[in-house]
């Protein structure tokens, strides 16, 4: 009897679960599904307008506006001071971000050359590909700006204690860089700090993997580095950070760069192309503007899981791979050229460019020179309170001569000789840089790092005419800047 009961009744629930509790949720899921699916489409839609108005690359720069002009070569080399880029409409912006896009821009060399393809042009958006991922922005913000030009006054300076924030150097290639390094060791050695890993492609990709597992082996985490590849990785460090480098000027580093690699096949900087069988013309094509580069430099470029290689052409690129003929051989700053080339119109370029300039002063503590190698060292030991002067002050500087004594790495300056072998050999370099200076082509693809290094210099002579005002102990006043 009981059962008779039962199972009418158990029946009964089913049917109102199956047709009036289950379907109407069923109904529910399917519907809240259709909503989020348009939801996603409709936002996926507004950012890719969104984008698109903005153009390739620009990571959320605002149109262009303005009209701003670079320097043209004659001004560069007559001295000039670089305009401050303060044209555009949005000029009110902050400093640290992109302020807008340079248009109207005068720009060397026929499109149509095939030189123009070693000579890094920024081709027309219409001929590339639409597949490919936009460049990165190079968004610095987690850095210390220029010391000197910030200072407030004598006081300071004085009261500044040393600290042990993490302090990079970005090494330039062939601009004193051994110099430099083997002054930080001993700085590193002599004080209360800890050297990290090199930063070079392979290092700069393990970064954060090699602190954490420092941290794992309960070892010191550095507080110092150096590498070619150094910049930006302030931003994935979280403690105070800053930068410093050495300048060269772009013509005779390019010579340099040429007679170290005849020499020095494996080194990163040599790998892409054989020196040996390129004439300085071709080398200068091939490396254009490098330091540029170090400073726009994402990790991903050195990544072998990049999004970009299967859309470089290498074909009309000299090269001249160890391994294979794919970009996967290739050592990460030549990669990086040819994913700038692929994702980068001229405008853009230019634009990315005048972000350096305008940001030059905001992301190094301090900008030192080749030519000024000591008072930089005390500049150095001023700003961050280490005996950068007191250890390396007469240091051999070296830059890459065109004598080598002993093996390729022991490079000896010959400013002092007077023989008539060196005087022809003084003869020989000038002559070369001069023929360099007046090519077209190579003006543009060190065009970016000229006008750079002009920019540095101005920043350079700010910082001297502080320093020496502080060494004579004049207060620096605000109203200087």
């Amino acid at each position: 009897m009981a059962a008779s009961y039962k199972d009418p009744l158990m029946a009964a629930l089913k049917v109102v679960w199956r047709r009036i509790i289950r379907q109407p949720l069923k109904m529910v899921g399917l519907l809240t599904i259709s909503i989020g699916c348009l939801h996603v489409c409709l936002r996926y839609s507004e950012w890719g307008r969104k984008h698109s108005a903005l153009g390739r690359g620009i990571h959320g720069l605002t149109g262009a506006v303005g009209s701003s002009k670079i320097p043209s070569d004659a001004e560069l080399e007559s001295g000039q001071q670089l305009p401050a880029y303060r044209e555009c409409s949005n000029s009110n912006r902050s400093s640290l971000k992109p302020r807008c896009i340079a248009r109207n821009l005068s720009i060397r060399g026929n499109a149509s050359n095939k030189e123009s393809v070693q000579g890094e042009e920024f081709g027309d958006t219409s001929t590339k590909s639409k597949h490919y991922a936009p460049f990165p922005w190079p968004r610095r913000e987690k850095l210390m700006p220029n010391y000197l030009l910030n200072l407030n006054g004598a006081e300071e300076v004085k009261s500044t204690s040393l600290n042990n924030d993490v302090l990079i150097f970005l090494h330039h290639n062939k601009a004193a860089g051994t110099t430099a390094k083997e002054c930080l060791r001993q700085v590193v050695k002599a004080t209360d700090r800890e050297l990290g890993h090199v930063l070079s492609s392979e290092g700069r990709l393990g970064l954060l993997s090699n602190l954490r597992k420092l941290h794992r082996r309960g070892k010191r985490r550095p507080d110092t580095y150096f590498g070619g590849y150094a910049f930006g990785a302030c931003d994935e460090l979280q403690q105070p950070c800053s930068y410093f480098t050495v300048l060269r000027d772009p013509y005779t580093r390019t010579l340099s760069s040429h007679s170290y690699c005849k020499k020095a096949r494996t080194d990163q900087l040599c790998t892409a192309l054989h020196a040996e069988k390129t004439t300085l013309r071709e080398w200068a094509l091939h490396q254009g503007s490098f330091f540029f580069r170090q400073l726009v430099f994402h990790p991903e470029f050195c990544s072998d899981k990049t999004k970009w290689i299967p859309f470089v052409d290498l074909k009309g690129e000299p090269h001249e791979f160890e391994g294979s003929k794919s970009l996967e051989d290739a050592t990460c700053w030549f990669r990086q050229k040819l994913i700038m080339s692929l994702t980068l119109n001229r405008t853009e370029h230019d634009a990315l460019l005048q972000y350096c300039l305008d940001n030059l002063e905001h992301w190094f503590k301090v900008i030192m020179l080749v030519d000024e190698f000591d008072l930089s060292l005390a500049m150095m030991e001023l700003a961050y309170k280490l005996p950068f002067h007191e250890l390396c002050s007469g240091s051999h500087v070296n830059i890459g001569s065109y004598e080598k004594h002993g093996n390729s790495t022991n490079i000896k300056l010959k400013s002092n000789i007077t023989s008539p072998n060196s005087s022809l050999l003084n003869d020989s370099i000038a002559n070369q840089i001069r023929d360099l200076k007046a090519d077209p082509t190579v003006q543009d693809v060190l065009r970016a790092d000229m006008m750079i290094y002009q920019k540095g210099l101005e920043i350079f002579e700010k910082q001297k005419d502080i320093f020496l005002k502080i060494n004579h102990g004049e207060k620096v006043n605000a109203d200087y800047f």
